[in-house]
């Protein structure tokens, strides 16, 4: 039904098909917003393949990934900052996509390839306490809730979409979800049924800068 508006649209109804935006907030069981989750919209339509829309920074910044989750959607690019002034050793623990390279200060590496979706648990060889994570979503849109729980996009394409939100330290069954077909909702809530875990503490108790060989 949507499809044949769609066609009908350019002659008669030039705003009907228009993309729109969407705002979503993840809230704690107080209703405060929570910061940092994965938000991302699940269109069930295979994407074509196309260049990356965006690119996504992991940076290496003070001992610790920043940010501390980061989710990509189809085609997009994920690149890694070394910001410190000291070497990082970076391996992913699991998930579809293995790597472990050395990065030094002030380098990028923008050379692995996450193309099939699922969690990727990261960590450091010289710094073992260091631990972050890479959400690959099999999504058109994604991305992560601001300071106040929001995760925004301006220009959602209209159709049926299941919107997911999902962050490591989530004590809930599993991830939140929802399903909405855009141009019907412009914004929505999820709401934990269960306060947040806390981030485990990135610091070393026997801080190093580098180990012999790198």
């Amino acid at each position: 039904m949507l499809a044949n508006l769609c066609r009908w649209s350019v002659l008669f109804m030039p705003l009907l098909c228009q993309a729109a935006p969407l705002s979503v907030r993840v809230m704690a069981p107080d209703a405060t917003g929570v910061s940092g989750v994965a938000v991302y919209l699940e269109s069930g339509v295979p994407m074509p393949v196309a260049a990356p829309r965006r690119t996504v920074e992991i940076q290496q910044k003070d001992k610790s990934f920043a940010p501390y989750l980061t989710v990509i959607g189809n085609n997009d690019k994920v690149v890694f900052t070394n910001r410190d002034d000291i070497t990082h050793h970076i391996y992913s623990v699991n998930g579809p996509a293995r790597f472990s390279f050395k990065i030094r200060e002030g380098e990028e590496n923008a050379d692995q390839q996450f193309n099939q979706p699922g969690i990727i648990a990261m960590g450091c060889n010289i710094h073992d306490w260091m631990s972050g994570y890479l959400l690959v979503a099999d999504a058109a849109y994604a991305t992560t809730t601001d300071s106040d729980g929001w995760a925004r996009f301006d220009a959602i394409e209209p159709g049926d979409y299941r919107v997911v939100a999902w962050h490591p330290q989530m004590r809930e069954p599993g991830p939140l979800s929802l399903q909405l077909t855009v141009q019907d909702r412009s914004e929505l809530n999820l709401q934990l049924t269960q306060p947040m875990a806390e981030i485990p503490r990135q610091k070393g108790i026997d801080d190093f800068d580098f180990l012999d060989g790198y």
